[in-house]
């Protein structure tokens, strides 16, 4: 996907590595780690946000505010940051536009993650999920769903035109790796006036019902790549692989 377009259009690159509730780290995990990394995320910053969780039951549903904290750890560029979880024994690597490549950034997925594990030691992840969520825009003028999308919202004699917004969404499971593939596809808000938005949405993760061993995370996020990666293009047509390619 990314590697081989001069422009692509991935807006951010995500994995997540959730740990086990026990390997939950102690206060001293943040600065040791950041020890380890801190040649290629030199910057380092917190963050707070408020998670709302519904619980559903009785006549109203029960409303609970859990608020979450997060040590960052950025580049130079603040292009590629790390987001240490404080309160969950969770890890993601970030990759923001302009993606380089994925070589780039699955080696600095791969280190980060050994460097973590290095110190919590834990043999089994919870879950990994490697995300891609890429915005394409198009000039209104020149738009025809059909003409660059194999996908697109069908309702019987209701032409696409009068959609004002659409969602469209589905899980493909792999049985092979005992994984799924959640893909969106939806509209967003254009950086430009005269251009239409949309969103290709891919967060590849493994079936919450498994685990994943610590020592083949490199297999599987090599493997996960290259699901998003067909699947990506199974989505699209050349004439928006052509956009890519010339930056448009």
């Amino acid at each position: 996907m990314g590697k081989k377009y001069k422009n692509p259009p991935i807006r951010e690159a995500v994995c997540e590595f959730r740990f086990p509730k026990e390997k939950r780290w102690d206060l001293t995990i943040p600065g040791l780690f950041y020890n380890e990394i801190k040649e290629v995320f030199p910057l380092k910053e917190r963050r707070l946000s408020q998670l709302l969780h519904v619980n559903p039951g009785g006549q109203r549903p029960a409303y609970t505010f859990d608020i979450e904290e997060k040590a960052i750890f950025l580049a130079k560029d603040r292009k590629i940051f790390v987001q240490l979880g404080l309160n969950e024994p969770v890890m993601s690597v970030h990759h923001l536009s302009p993606y380089t490549s994925w070589e780039n950034f699955s080696e600095k997925i791969k280190m980060v993650f050994e460097c973590l594990n290095d110190l919590v030691k834990t043999d089994m992840l919870v879950r990994i999920g490697l995300r891609y969520i890429n915005q394409i825009e198009i000039p209104k003028d020149d738009f025809d769903i059909a003409k660059y999308f194999n996908l697109s919202p069908v309702v019987n004699d209701i032409p696409f035109e009068q959609f004002t917004s659409f969602f469209l969404g589905v899980d493909i499971g792999y049985e092979d790796t005992d994984c799924i593939c959640r893909t969106q596809f939806t509209t967003t808000v254009p950086r430009r006036d005269d251009c239409v938005a949309y969103i290709l949405d891919f967060d590849y993760f493994n079936n919450p019902q498994t685990s994943v061993p610590a020592e083949n995370v490199a297999e599987w996020i090599e493997a996960a790549h290259s699901r998003i990666e067909e699947i990506f293009e199974k989505c699209i047509k050349d004439a928006l692989r052509d956009r890519f390619m010339e930056g448009i």
